[in-house]
Formats: C-alpha cells, sequence, structure tokens
C-alpha cells in the first residue's frame, strides 16, 4: 500500500507538471512569431501574463546592425528567418556551417497598448550579446565584436525596465561567439509588465532554491550517514551525486549565485561542464554499489573511465575545446541510463527478497531518466519547455529517502527480534551461570574442606616424628653420618609442618567470617619479647639484627595476624640472606599509620620475580641460602594478611643488594573496620 502510495503521488506530480503549456510555472504564455513581426493586437501586456518571445525572428548574418542602421536603411533585407531560440550552427553560408561568428537578430511588435512600464528578460546568449528596445540599449552581456580579438564573452541573466512612447516595438539582439562550440540564442526572452516579468524571476529563483535545499539536505543526511557507518559506500556516492547537482543549479538556470560572487565566464562555463560530466560516473558508481552482482565492472570502468577523462580535459582546456564534449557525452549518458534499466531488470528478475525496493527504485529512476533525456532534447530545442532534470533528481531521491527510511525500519525491526531473542538467550545463560555457580561454591567448599580435613590430620604424624627426631639427637651414641641424616630428617619435617599450617592459614585467612581478635598492643614490649624466637636462626648464619622502634608506640590491631606478618617478612630475610650480613627492622608512626620496615641485604628481586611474588606457589628466582624449605606462600599469606588490616604493602630492591618492605597499617584499626 505504502508503494502503491509512492508511485500514485510521484507519477501525479510528474503528470501536472508536463501538462503545463507556458514556461516558467505556467505564468508566461507564448504567441507564434511570425516571420519577425508580432501583433498583440488582442493581448494586453498590462494586464495579461508576460510573453516568452519564441518563434520566427529576422537574422542577419556576419553582420552587427544597430536600430539607427534600419531606421536609416528601409532596403535591409535579413540573410534568413531563424527560429529563436536555436543555434545558428545549423545554418549553411556559402555551403559552409558556422559555429563561430557574429549576427544580428530582429523582432517587430505590432498594436502593443500603452503600459506605464514594461520589462525585458534575458537568460542566455552564446556567448556575448547586446539588446536593443526601439533605440535604447537596454542589456549587455559581455563584449561583442566582429572578432575573436574584439569579442569578450558574458553570461548573466538580467532584467531591464523600459516606457514606451507608441504602439510598435522593435528589439535589435546582436550576438557574437569565438570561445564556444554552438552560438546563437540558448535561452528565452520573457517581456510583460514590470512587476509580472519579476515574478517571473522570483518563482524560477523559488523552485531553483527549492531544489538546492531539498538536495543539500540530502547530501549532508548522506554523507553523514557514511561517516557513521563506513561500510555502505552507496551513501558517499549518492552524497557526492546530489551535491554536483546543486553545484550544478547555482550556476546554471537564473545563475543564483552570481548574485553574491560574480565569477568570470570561463569558470562558469568550467563548473557548468565539470558537473554535467560528474553525474553519471557518480550514478552509476551509486547503482554498481546496491547492484555489485548484477552490474559489470568492465562496463563501469569504461564508462566512468570516459567521465574522468572529460573531467581533466574540461579542467585543463578552454571552452573553445571543452565545449564540443556536450553532444557527444549526451548519446553516453543514454548508454549509461540503457545499461542501469538492464542492471535493474536483473535485480527485479533475480531477487526476491529485495524485489519491492528493487520496483521503487525502478520507478524513481524511470522519472528521473525521462527527465534527462527531455532536457537532452530541450538543450537541442526540440521541445520548448523548462529544464527538468533537477527535478526528476528530486523525485529520484524522494524514492531514494523511502527506501533508506524503509531498510531502517527493516533493520530497526530486525535489531527488536534480535534484542528479544538476545534477551532470552542472556536469560537462559544467567540462569545456567547460576547454578554452575552454586554447584562450583560447593565443590568449592568440599575441597576446602578436604583440605583442612587432611592438612589437620597430617600435623599429628608430622609432629609425632619431630618428636622422635627431637628424643634421637638427645642420645649420645649417635655417629657423625647419623647426626647430619637425623639434622637433614628434622628441616624436612619442619618444612612439612610448616607448610601445614601455611594451607590452614591460607585457607582460613580467606573466608569472609575470619573474624579480627582487635586488642591494644605496646609495640616496644611486642618486638622484644618477639625477637627472642629468632635468636638461634640469626647465631646459625652468623646473621645482625638491627631494631630501631620509637618509644610509647601503642596501637590496635589483631595481635596474631600482625605477628605472622612481621614472622614472615624476617624468616624470609633470614632465609634468603646469606652469612654475617645484617637485617633491620624499622618502626615508626606517619600520621594516622603504623610504618615497618623490614630490610635485608639478600640477592633482591629482578622486575619479573616482584609481578609474580604474591602469587600463591610461587617459586622465585633467590633461594634460601642454608637449605631451609620454601613453599611459596610466605608473601601470598602476608598479602593477604595486609589486607584484612586495611594496610598496604610495597618493595623497593634491586638485584643483587637486598630488599626492603614496606609494610603500613592503621594506628587504630577498630575506626576503620
Amino acid at each position: 500500500m505504502k508503494n502503491f502510495l509512492l508511485v500514485f503521488c510521484t507519477l501525479l506530480v510528474v503528470i501536472t507538471f508536463f501538462s503545463c503549456e507556458r514556461n516558467d510555472f505556467g505564468k508566461s504564455r507564448i504567441i507564434p512569431i511570425k516571420s519577425g513581426k508580432l501583433d498583440l493586437e488582442n493581448y494586453d501586456l498590462s494586464t495579461q501574463s508576460p510573453l516568452i518571445l519564441n518563434g520566427e525572428w529576422e537574422l542577419y548574418w556576419n553582420k552587427l546592425l544597430t536600430p539607427n542602421d534600419f531606421e536609416n536603411n528601409f532596403s535591409l533585407i535579413p540573410d534568413t528567418i531563424i527560429y529563436f531560440p536555436s543555434y545558428w550552427n545549423n545554418l549553411e553560408w556559402d555551403g559552409k556551417e558556422y559555429e563561430r561568428g557574429y549576427a544580428t537578430y530582429r523582432l517587430k511588435i505590432y498594436n502593443v497598448r500603452n503600459s506605464t512600464e514594461l520589462a525585458i528578460k534575458m537568460r542566455n546568449a552564446l556567448t556575448a550579446y547586446k539588446l536593443w528596445v526601439n533605440d535604447k540599449l537596454l542589456i549587455e552581456n559581455g563584449k561583442v565584436g566582429a572578432t575573436d580579438e574584439l569579442t569578450s564573452p558574458g553570461y548573466f541573466p538580467e532584467i531591464q525596465m523600459f516606457n514606451i512612447k507608441d504602439s510598435t516595438l522593435q528589439i535589435t539582439l546582436q550576438i557574437s561567439n569565438f570561445t564556444h562550440a554552438k552560438g546563437g540564442m540558448r535561452g528565452d526572452i520573457v517581456l510583460g509588465e514590470t512587476n509580472k516579468v519579476f515574478q517571473v524571476r522570483e518563482k524560477s529563483i523559488i523552485f531553483e532554491m527549492f531544489l538546492i535545499g531539498s538536495i543539500f539536505i540530502m547530501s549532508i543526511y548522506h554523507f553523514g550517514l557514511y561517516f557513521l557507518s563506513r561500510n555502505n559506500i552507496s551513501t558517499l556516492y549518492f552524497g557526492s551525486l546530489c551535491l554536483v547537482v546543486v553545484i550544478r543549479i547555482l550556476y546554471t538556470g537564473e545563475m543564483i549565485v552570481n548574485n553574491y560572487y560574480n565569477f568570470s565566464w570561463e569558470i562558469t562555463q568550467k563548473l557548468e561542464y565539470l558537473t554535467y560530466i560528474a553525474t553519471l560516473p557518480l550514478f552509476l558508481l551509486f547503482v554498481k554499489s546496491l547492484y555489485p552482482k548484477q552490474f559489470s565492472k568492465t562496463i563501469l570502468n569504461v564508462l566512468v573511465g570516459v567521465g574522468l577523462v572529460l573531467v581533466l580535459l574540461t579542467i585543463v582546456t578552454p571552452s573553445s575545446i571543452f565545449s564540443y564534449i556536450a553532444d557527444p557525452y549526451q548519446f553516453i549518458i543514454i548508454i549509461g541510463g540503457l545499461y542501469v534499466f538492464y542492471v535493474l531488470y536483473k535485480s527485479i528478475k533475480t531477487e526476491n527478497e529485495n524485489l519491492s525496493q528493487s520496483v521503487i527504485f525502478l520507478i524513481g529512476y524511470v522519472i528521473l531518466f525521462i527527465t534527462v533525456i527531455y532536457d537532452i532534447f530541450y538543450y537541442q530545442f526540440l521541445f520548448q519547455r523548462v529544464y527538468l532534470a533537477p527535478f526528476g533528481l528530486f523525485i529520484f531521491i524522494f524514492s531514494q529517502s523511502f527506501l533508506l527510511s524503509k531498510r531502517f525500519s527493516a533493520a530497526f525491526k530486525m535489531v527488536e527480534v534480535y534484542s528479544t531473542s538476545l534477551e532470552v538467550q542472556v536469560n537462559e545463560r544467567t540462569v545456567e551461570l547460576q547454578q554452575k555457580n552454586k554447584s562450583l561454591e560447593h565443590l568449592n567448599k568440599e575441597k576446602d574442606s578436604m583440605i583442612d580435613i587432611v592438612a589437620h590430620d597430617l600435623k599429628s604424624p608430622f609432629n609425632n616424628i619431630l618428636g622422635l627426631i627431637h628424643l634421637t639427637k638427645l642420645s649420645s651414641q649417635l655417629e657423625g653420618e647419623q647426626k647430619k641424616y637425623i639434622n637433614q630428617m628434622e628441616k624436612v619435617v619442619e618444612g612439612g609442618v610448616g607448610l601445614i599450617h601455611d594451607i590452614l592459614d591460607i585457607h582460613a585467612y580467606n573466608y569472609e567470617d575470619f573474624e579480627l581478635n582487635l586488642e591494644k598492643i605496646e609495640l616496644g614490649k611486642f618486638i622484644n619479647d618477639w625477637k627472642q624466637r629468632y635468636v638461634h636462626m640469626l647465631i646459625e648464619k652468623n646473621q645482625k639484627l638491627h631494631i630501631d622502634v620509637e618509644d610509647n608506640i601503642d596501637f590496635t590491631t589483631d595481635y596474631r595476624v600482625f605477628s605472622r606478618i612481621i614472622d614472615n617478612l624476617l624468616t624470609n630475610a633470614i632465609k634468603f640472606s646469606k652469612r654475617d650480613k645484617n637485617i633491620w627492622i624499622i618502626v615508626s608512626v606517619k600520621k594516622d599509620m603504623l610504618e615497618v620496615i623490614v630490610k635485608d641485604e639478600g640477592p633482591g628481586l629482578s622486575e619479573e620475580d616482584q609481578k609474580l611474588m604474591y602469587k600463591r606457589f610461587q617459586k622465585l628466582s633467590p633461594k634460601p641460602t642454608g637449605g631451609e624449605s620454601s613453599n611459596g606462600l610466605g608473601l601470598s599469606i602476608i598479602k593477604t594478611l595486609v589486607n584484612k588490616l586495611s594496610g598496604e604493602i610495597n618493595l623497593i630492591s634491586e638485584v643483587g643488594k637486598g630488599s626492603s618492605f614496606y609494610v603500613l597499617l592503621p594506628m587504630n584499626f577498630s575506626k576503620l573496620s
């Protein structure tokens, strides 16, 4: 139904437009002129529509005559009667055809009724002209001359007003051309009451501005679509095509742009021809992007290549050369246009899903093609109506806008369907993940429970073994080798017991229900009591422990957790430092934080080791220097415990020079928890 409405409205507009009997939107009339004479006995210019002075005019070839020449020499006879407007290229003089030269046109109008003021509107002559009404020179464009050196081209539509003294008007028009492939009169001359003639021009400008605005908006819109989605190259081609048409309208017809910028005739002609040539390659590229399977690359390359060559020729050559392009290029336009029909036919024949879109595209294209063919005939003076190509392009753009909205609507519906389907799938996956997470949590708890049971049960036999080893060492009957093996066994068992304790601690500290037992600690007493545990370890490796603690430091924390942090840091410092090295514990207060620094002269940690040092069971590059065991859990436990106390731990280390661990803990943890 929507497609039918679009077709109906489009055809209605076209039929209405083509049914107009007069030019300039039905506001001007054409009364046939016979043999250079027009009788207005039955026509009143002051009350009726302006006249378009098309018909048979007198032509004086290779003569630049003025009104005085006709008044002083009544025996002047025209060389021929020529239909006006038209080119003089097809006229033969002395058996030759001329496109360059000069001539005088003449028209006499009788029985003009009295009017306060009349106006005459000139559009386009090739390429310089002068126009007199009776003996008054009204309009001059360029410089008329009998040679190329004396002639300067000019083109700007003008309206001039004049008063009449009697009932007879004589219009004398001189035209000279030495710079264009065609010579003569290209546009209409409109005569009428001043206000009505200006209304004709205003309505023409309004229509052109409407086309310019509409097509330019579509150009910007399609450029925007391309820059938002670079995958759709068709929007770039179509936006470029619209922009080229806008530029062409600005520099043809009423030449609106010249009201603001008066460009030279040569530049104006180049812009007119460049936009004329560029429309076909851009349109073919646009169609190719929409129907890549049906469009031959060879044909596209040939037609676009021809267009590019002609564009280059227009840029680098003067109008006396590139103006010959127009007529041959019309055949290329027709060939390209017919091939597009073939592409659309194949598309409609082969595609089922996008059939409706191809049909709508075809309807819009038919209207565009008809208007283009019409304008080709118009410029050959086979039709005497208006310039319709921009209007046809506007209808085509309208159909493309409809297709674009249809595509967006279909895409939006598809997105809605996909969104609904995706939402259902997400909900299903969410339920599955929740069930799997519950199952994993259950398995994880079972695993932790099993680890706790196994580790706890292993403590008893390990402790028993350790007790037996101690009893054995008390015996005085052990020999040298036996004592060595007993000491090794003791270290292995102690390492196993330490590992069991670490595993149990890791699991305990990682549960959210791990409870902190907060109490106030007198740090000086704590350090002095605590350091006695490590005297034997320091003596074995002849290491010195330096303690620097500020006086009267009391802070609230979990005694067991804090003790474990210091214990692991100091144990690591002793374990990984060689004999005769120094170890420092420096404790100070910084604002509301307690800073504990444990510094050693060990091997230090590389950058790679520092990235891995807090991971569980991660063995780093440094090795214990006294044969001690290392399970890779110490630093992981420290990090976990520091986080439990809302603190932070940092490391400064240099390979070969030692490491310094900086632990910051809140002075009063109860306030933060």
